[in-house]
């Protein structure tokens, strides 16, 4: 699939192509613009792989833009399928999706609106026998907007809705422990951005990952963030509140955030890059 880029609104999808049986694909014809290319898995590949955005990504602000101009003819533009784990365990996950009202943009209840059909879903964490952060299930809304992930194993996991064009304000923490039942992870598709039910307060140091700096702390102008093993990320600040006021792409192994403007306190930061999501509390002093 080639979706047009945007921020903060629903990328446009453009074409879709199936892939020839050697695993290429070709999409002629496409007007000039940025661009985001994603492979599906479909049939028995469901089960074993995760939908991935070029390169090599999970989530669609990771994905490479691509330029089509009068002067840029992209090709090989291969992707390297992610895989699925498989699980063990005995808990059952369940939410629903849902599109926020159009005619009530000011609210966000997760009752106004309609079921999204077709959402993806993904699980991500820490299982019990792995030590990195991961992927590790992807899954769809059905016709009623509701989503499952059955037999997962014990572990710390985050649950997100991939939207492209559409930043995920809150994500859902959950932490596996034995055989559990666990719903109402519901999710609301607003116009600009996909709104979870709870924060991460709780868990702030609880992946505290040595691939990550970030420096200093307390800071009263610029906060350093450092990726030592990757050189993309997301950067999102909240406050007090939980409510997201910072949304930071990150494009280097090493980048400043300007936080003069904020009033002081204790907040808390968010970086999610390929490999890993770090969740730390920085206070703001002057």
């Amino acid at each position: 699939k080639l979706y047009g880029h945007t921020m903060y609104q629903r990328s446009p999808l453009n074409d879709s192509v199936e892939l020839i049986t050697d695993g290429s694909f070709l999409f002629t014809d496409i007007p000039f613009g940025n661009y985001i290319l994603v492979a599906n898995p479909q049939g028995d590949y469901v089960n074993h792989f995760v939908p991935t955005y070029y390169p090599s990504f999970e989530y669609w602000e990771f994905a490479e833009h691509i330029i089509v101009s009068s002067s840029s003819n992209p090709k090989n533009l291969d992707i390297t399928i992610q895989p699925l784990s498989q699980f063990e365990g005995s808990t059952r996950l369940d939410g629903k999706v849902t599109d926020a009202d159009s005619t009530d943009l000011k609210s966000t209840k997760f009752a106004k609106g309609k079921p999204s059909k077709k959402a993806t879903v993904v699980l991500a964490g820490q299982k019990a026998q792995k030590s990195t952060y991961e992927v590790v299930a992807t899954t769809e809304t059905d016709e009623n907007g509701n989503f499952y992930f059955f037999s997962i194993d014990d572990g710390f996991y985050y649950i997100w809705v991939d939207i492209p064009g559409l930043p995920v304000e809150e994500v859902y923490y959950i932490e596996v422990t034995g055989q559990q039942f666990i719903s109402s992870i519901d999710y609301l598709i607003t116009e600009e951005t996909v709104v979870g039910g709870k924060m991460l307060t709780s868990y702030t140091d609880l992946i505290n990952d040595p691939e990550i700096s970030i420096y200093p702390n307390p800071a009263s102008d610029l906060l350093t963030i450092e990726l030592h093993t990757s050189s993309i990320g997301i950067c999102d600040l909240y406050d007090s509140k939980g409510m997201l006021i910072e949304h930071t792409r990150l494009v280097s192994q090493s980048q400043a955030i300007d936080i003069s403007s904020y009033t002081p306190g204790n907040y808390i930061i968010r970086i999610m890059t390929d490999d890993t999501i770090v969740f730390r509390m920085i206070n703001i002093v002057r």
